[in-house]
């Protein structure tokens, strides 16, 4: 992969990964000879944007694995944006390609490349409203927490979380995503691996309540709209919904800026001086005004 930096100038150019339109000081030209184009990349991705364009070929579609699937609706949108999908979970009743426990599964059943993870691990045990029940909680430090399990399902929970890590470790994706309720997770230690947190609140996309949440990744381009509904209750209106599918969704818009976000792997077009084809696309779903402010920036790095 070469490599040019471009001279100072005031010329203009937009961003293949993030979208951002920036000065070209501030960005890369890579070339890459899978695609024998160039693009113009932000200089913070510029190692991100190469890896990624030399572990694939321009014919291959990315593949999206997409654990504890549920219903999948992750996995669907992702497959209309172009990716090749598997879902795995534990429920037969939801028909995933692969019904394991994660524990259970085993490298040698998935792909050989992966290249998107997404995992929305079991919140049950580590939500707000089950803290009490399932863990003590120690202080060590200005609002750092230490939780030790005390019951079955908080052993459970440590379990399935490691098996969750110890497979992204292993598979090696170009992005990962593990999504929780705002709670216990984000003080557990095997998460120190995880470069960003990023606070979401579902009200801000579209729901009828924030549900606080957090999103763990890799990716430093997926920057969610900071919360603005900080005063209200975040389970006011989620309990009074009794279905665990329905208060397990997430909102639409929310997957539609996560898609947008990584739909360059599945485009591989990429002409000189412009983004990819998504950059320029307009937003079409039907969303609160401040959901279109995606450029808003919410970067709370995991220390």
């Amino acid at each position: 992969m070469k490599t040019a930096t471009s001279a100072n100038s005031m010329t203009r150019h937009i961003c293949t990964i993030c979208s951002a339109k920036r000065t070209e000081g501030k960005l890369t030209k890579i070339y890459s000879p899978v695609f024998k184009k160039s693009a113009w990349i932000c200089t913070e991705h510029a190692s991100t944007g190469m890896d990624v364009f030399s572990q694939r070929n321009s014919t291959e579609k990315p593949l999206f694995l997409e654990l504890f699937s549920g219903s999948g609706h992750i996995a669907a949108a992702a497959q209309q944006r172009g990716f090749k999908t598997v879902t795995v979970d534990v429920e037969a009743k939801f028909s995933p390609d692969i019904c394991i426990d994660i524990c259970n599964l085993r490298r040698s059943v998935l792909p050989e490349r992966v290249d998107i993870i997404w995992a929305s691990i079991p919140c049950t045990v580590y939500s707000i409203l089950n803290l009490a029940n399932h863990w003590q909680k120690t202080s060590i430090g200005y609002r750092r927490y230490y939780y030790s399990p005390k019951t079955p399902q908080a052993l459970e929970a440590l379990r399935i979380l490691a098996a969750t890590i110890r497979l992204i470790k292993k598979l090696q994706p170009i992005y990962y995503f593990i999504e929780n309720p705002r709670g216990a997770l984000r003080h557990m230690p095997h998460m120190a691996f995880v470069p960003y947190r990023r606070h979401v609140h579902y009200s801000d996309y579209g729901f009828d309540y924030p549900k606080p949440t957090d999103i763990f990744t890799n990716c430093p381009h997926f920057t969610p709209i900071k919360p603005t509904n900080q005063r209200l209750n975040g389970h006011a209106g989620l309990m009074s919904i009794n279905s665990p599918y329905e208060r397990s969704l997430i909102p639409p818009a929310l997957i539609d800026y996560l898609m947008d976000c990584i739909q360059f792997l599945a485009t591989p077009r990429l002409p000189d001086g412009q983004g990819s084809a998504h950059v320029n696309a307009q937003r079409t779903t039907t969303q609160k005004p401040a959901v279109q402010a995606c450029t808003a920036q919410n970067s709370d790095a995991i220390s």
